[in-house]
């Protein structure tokens, strides 16, 4: 979206789990967009890149987006692995203030509590590749970038007039996932079409505790589109149009271990954008301007009831503009400049209705009332090629309509030496509160403040033409912590948050041979209020302060590995395992219960017919292993998914 990049496949392609660090640290001349909001060499700067590919994408029409981000080092996505459409949240280095990005562009859902976009709305299908970028980023980035951001690059280029695409694959659980496409270029314009849909039957979501309460499956239903064109207007204009309608429908549960037999979610997104870029003699000016709009539908139509309620009918839409303008250029051989300026809108509308013994409960708040406006200037300096030293700095400030002003700062500087690259982040970042905690009903503070956070980070890479390697500490704080007050029923700034981990990367290749791994030690404490439950007043009481590990659904330890080898030119098989430590999962009022560790592994094997005809297996788990990453919910045991992709 940014640029016109063309980017290499590699040779040997390896299954999903734990490839990204072949992609990210095989050469630290590999060009990447999100670290600097340009192209730039990995090289010329200090900051976590990790890409997935197209080689790891192509060979992914098998799995969610959530799954693929699942196995990346630092990344927990629990639901990942449960029935299709589930509730997936994203975790990065346990936190779960990421920045989605969609080419580039923040995506937010302004309907829901935390901001949090969907990620069941993105096929992976549509996806070009995936940088992930770790660490505070809220310099270039703007609100909710404290741990980092995931910046998903769709499908926009193309080499011939007309290049169609088609895939199908089907598996355990009744699932089926499907794409077509075509894209192409005509003299200076470049356009893509394509179409994506899955299904599943599935399970319970629910687990069914004593195997005798006959829970029902299950399913969800998913059909995405997307088309853009890109033009060069002129000789150094470029101009293009894009938009996304997705929607899903999945059945739900009334909680763990808690069947409910007619409670459904639909859910519907639609994203249109504008991008322009001006290339000048030293560098180039971006324009992006984006409309999103997603409605969500909860129906539970009383027919089973697990609930408070006999019957339940919410609906949530939210709104959200965004537009900015920004520049990159070189001012001299040794310094780059970014400058820019963006503005930021959400709205919502959102309605509650519930019975109880036919007695209705209804809550609704307007887009009238409902909504905030934020502007932000930043400028970044980037300092490069000084006999190996490259440095980043750069601030950002923002004015929000509702809780006022803040400023992010960001140093990040590197050392790059033959193969080795030294290098030390320091940046701090910011949340801004959603819709819902500002003015929702009945839980609503308006006072309240964005979360503050300072991310400290060092590590050294190492990458020849056969082995890779990577090691990173990072140490977190965060102030201004947005919780809820048990005691006055509405959202406060009061958590104090310190999180610190250890992330060590891996890679070999040689000949037919490839094999990958990743750990991370993660461990964290919040200091807020303590409650008390007073029997007398059926209310709860603060008692004072108290300080806990909070990282719930997120294990100190996980280990991804992957093994493949390149049999043939036509056959590719790998083997992947993922371990996955004790975590603990959070009740309300009641203590924590320890989830158990647990390990799985998975098998793929790729067969290429010819340059247009690929067949692939996935089997995964395969030890058949039960376990939960979200209590109470299933998660898949053994399932296998084969299908085959062509290109003509």
């Amino acid at each position: 979206m940014l640029a016109a990049v063309v980017f290499s496949n590699h040779l040997h392609a390896q299954s999903v789990a734990a490839a990204s660090l072949k992609d990210s640290t095989k050469n630290l001349d590999e060009v990447v967009i999100t670290a600097t909001k340009f192209p730039k060499k990995q090289s010329e700067t200090g900051k976590l890149v990790t890409i997935i590919g197209p080689d790891i994408l192509q060979k992914s029409m098998g799995r969610s987006l959530a799954d693929l981000l699942n196995q990346q080092a630092a990344i927990i996505v629990p639901g990942a692995q449960n029935v299709l459409g589930s509730n997936v949240d994203v975790y990065l280095r346990g936190s779960i203030k990421v920045l989605i990005l969609l080419d580039g562009v923040p995506a937010y859902d302004a309907s829901s509590i935390g901001n949090v976009f969907d990620l069941n709305q993105i096929p992976v299908a549509g996806i070009e590749r995936v940088e992930i970028l770790k660490g505070g980023q809220s310099t270039l980035y703007g609100s909710d970038a404290v741990a980092g951001v995931i910046n998903i690059i769709s499908k926009k280029t193309a080499a011939k007039k007309m290049e169609a695409y088609a895939g199908a694959s089907a598996g355990s659980y009744g699932t089926f996932r499907g794409t077509a496409g075509l894209a192409g270029k005509v003299r200076n314009t470049s356009y893509t079409l394509y179409y994506n849909t899955a299904y599943s039957n599935g399970v319970s979501a629910a687990y069914d505790s004593t195997g005798n309460k006959n829970f029902d499956k299950d399913g969800c239903k998913q059909h995405a589109v997307n088309a853009s064109v890109t033009t060069m207007l002129c000789k150094n204009l470029q101009a293009g149009l894009h938009s996304q309608y997705s929607k899903y429908r999945t059945d739900a549960d009334g909680a763990a271990f808690t069947d409910d037999k007619d409670y459904t979610l639909a859910n519907s997104n639609l994203v249109n954008g504008i991008t322009a870029q001006y290339k000048t003699k030293k560098g180039a000016v971006y324009f992006n301007a984006s409309l999103a709009g997603i409605t969500r539908h909860y129906v539970n139509d009383s027919l089973d009831v697990s609930g408070f309620a006999d019957f339940v009918k919410e609906k949530y839409t939210g709104n959200s503009f965004f537009a900015e303008i920004y520049t990159a250029q070189n001012i001299q051989q040794h310094i780059e400049v970014v400058t820019g300026i963006d503005y930021r809108f959400q709205n919502s509308n959102q309605d509650y209705l519930s019975l109880k013994d036919f007695i209705p409960y209804k809550t609704s708040i307007g887009s009238d009332s409902v909504n905030n406006k934020m502007y932000s200037v930043y400028a970044s300096l980037l300092i490069k090629k000084l006999g190996g030293f490259n440095a980043e700095m750069g601030g950002r400030y923002n004015r929000h309509s509702q809780y006022g002003n803040s400023f992010t700062y960001t140093f990040n500087p590197s050392y790059t030496i033959n193969n080795w690259k030294i290098f030390t982040n320091i940046s701090s970042a910011f949340k801004a509160p959603s819709l819902y905690q500002l003015f929702g009903p009945g839980v609503a503070n308006s006072k309240l403040e964005a979360e503050k956070s300072v991310t400290y980070e060092t590590g050294i890479a190492y990458a020849t033409q056969n082995f890779t390697a990577r090691a990173v500490y990072f140490y977190r704080t965060i102030k201004n912590g947005i919780g809820y007050n048990l005691a006055s029923f509405s959202y406060f700034n009061n958590n104090k948050q310190q999180d610190k981990g250890v992330e060590l990367e891996a890679g070999f290749k040689k000949d037919n041979f490839s094999f990958n791994a990743s750990y991370c030690y993660l461990t964290g404490n919040v200091n807020t209020k303590k409650y008390r439950y007073n029997a007398a007043t059926y209310s709860f009481e603060i008692t004072g302060d108290t300080s806990f590990n909070n990282l719930f659904r997120r294990p100190k330890h996980t280990l991804n590995a992957t093994l493949g080898y390149q049999f043939t030119k036509q056959f590719f098989a790998s083997s992947s395992v993922r371990m996955v430590g004790r975590r603990y999962e959070g009740q309300f009022e009641a203590l924590p219960v320890e989830l158990e560790p647990y390990s799985t592994i998975d098998l793929y094997a790729g067969y290429k017919i010819n340059n247009h005809i690929t067949l692939f297996a996935d089997l995964r788990n395969i030890s058949n292993k039960k376990f939960f990453d979200v209590w109470g919910y299933n998660s898949r045991r053994f399932n296998a998914m084969a299908g085959i992709n062509c290109t003509f």
